[in-house]
């Protein structure tokens, strides 16, 4: 069977790696595990939750269950935690909203106004509990409605 040389920088391009972590109660980032993959699939996450699971009930003799899954907004990470971990809430993580509203916060031309807008969203965040959350986002919502905004608020939603 033929082999194919490639260049470490391809090589580089082509292996994936995802670190998986926790939060605690101050929000901080704490690394528990290393995936490396060839894609970023649904199989290759699915595989990568799996295998967390199988090293908990290995290490700790204990089901792994999550109390929520969050990442970015990629569809086959969502994918992959409702087979691997069903019924667990998914959420995509503060970072990777806030980059994405900075962008789309340029739809509004007021700069003050963009910059009120984030300081309400990044209040959002805040929320102690999902109840709280969505009351906040609805009042968020009402505040903001115009017709200056209302192209943001429609991608926000």
């Amino acid at each position: 069977m033929p082999t194919t040389a490639m260049s470490s920088r391809e090589a580089c391009r082509t292996v994936k790696v995802h670190v998986i972590g926790t939060t605690d109660r101050t929000r901080t980032f704490h690394p528990i595990a290393i995936g490396v993959s060839s894609g970023e699939g649904t199989e290759d996450y699915a595989f990568i939750f799996d295998a967390i699971k199988n090293a908990a009930k290995s290490i700790f003799d204990e089901d792994f269950k999550p109390a929520v899954i969050v990442a970015d907004a990629a569809a086959a990470i969502t994918a992959a935690a409702s087979r691997s971990f069903p019924g667990i809430p998914r959420v995509v993580c503060w970072a990777h909203v806030y980059r994405a509203v900075q962008k789309k916060l340029s739809l509004i031309k007021d700069s003050d106004k963009r910059e009120l807008l984030l300081d309400d969203i990044s209040a959002l965040q805040l929320a102690p509990c999902k109840e709280a959350f969505i009351s906040a986002t609805q009042r968020f919502l009402e505040k903001w409605s115009s017709p200056e905004t209302d192209d943001f608020l429609d991608y926000f939603k």
